[in-house]
């Protein structure tokens, strides 16, 4: 079984390394629910389901599908036969909370992050393999190269911390990339705003991250919040992540 580029799909292979991943939502999980994310060949599947007291596992390739079928490592009541990012992550467990973890197809590592925000509530604990630069763009600090809409969006809700570096050979076909684990940890309040509002207010101020803020935040309300809270000629990435809350609130009148 080959890996599919279409699907970004580098396959898991070192068994010393999903263990040590599963005993980290072991340790973490409070559910006894996890949902994988693209699960290959099982790899992690099978160290995961060790720990669940109820597993399912998200899948579009149909060829991987049937492979973990074949092999018996999942039931077919187990397998979601579809895309992630369009699944109601609402009806997977009945509505209760689950644990989210996967080695995360590298082409929608983003969008699966951004969909596991929107849907915190459900979601109080993560753990996901990604490209190590991805990696870093969510867990950037302020006033460096990495902080951006992804990492504020991402840390207001979550406490994000990269747990594992993971070298290319780990994987098969290695991928020219170095990668790494990170784990996501749901913090106990949220901003005001909802996380779409946010999201758009964040796209918008580092849209042209070398150009002060004032150049992206155009509208007139947009522009007034600005003066209003002195903003006008620092850039996004000098700006903390609480202000960000505050002016997003004061643009939408909240």
């Amino acid at each position: 079984m080959k890996a599919k580029k279409s699907f970004g799909q580098h396959f898991l292979k070192n068994k010393h390394l999903t263990v040590n991943m599963a005993g980290v939502v072991k340790k973490n999980d409070a559910t006894g629910k996890i949902l994988e994310v693209g699960p290959g060949k099982g790899v992690l599947t099978e160290e995961l389901m060790k720990i669940a007291d109820d597993f399912k596992a998200v899948e579009l390739d149909q060829d991987m599908i049937d492979y973990l079928l074949d092999h018996g490592i999942l039931e077919p009541h187990q397998l979601i036969s579809q895309d992630f990012l369009k699944l109601d992550l609402s009806e997977v467990f009945a509505g209760k909370s689950f644990t989210l973890a996967g080695n995360y197809p590298y082409n929608i590592s983003s969008r699966i992050v951004i969909k596991m925000v929107r849907n915190h509530n459900l979601i109080p604990f993560s753990l996901g393999m990604f490209q190590y630069e991805m990696a870093k763009r969510i867990t950037g600090q302020q006033n460096t190269k990495d902080y951006g809409s992804l990492s504020i969006l991402t840390q207001l809700y979550y406490d994000c911390k990269i747990v594992y570096r993971v070298k290319p050979g780990d994987f098969s076909p290695p991928p020219k990339v170095q990668s790494a684990v990170v784990q996501f940890q749901r913090k106990d309040q949220f901003p005001s705003p909802d996380v779409e509002q946010l999201e758009s207010v964040l796209r918008k101020s580092f849209s042209h991250r070398r150009k002060k803020i004032k150049n992206n935040l155009t509208s007139p309300e947009e522009q007034q919040v600005l003066r209003q809270m002195d903003l006008s000629d620092l850039r996004a990435e000098q700006i903390p992540m609480d202000v960000f809350v505050e002016m997003t609130e004061r643009i939408l009148g909240l």
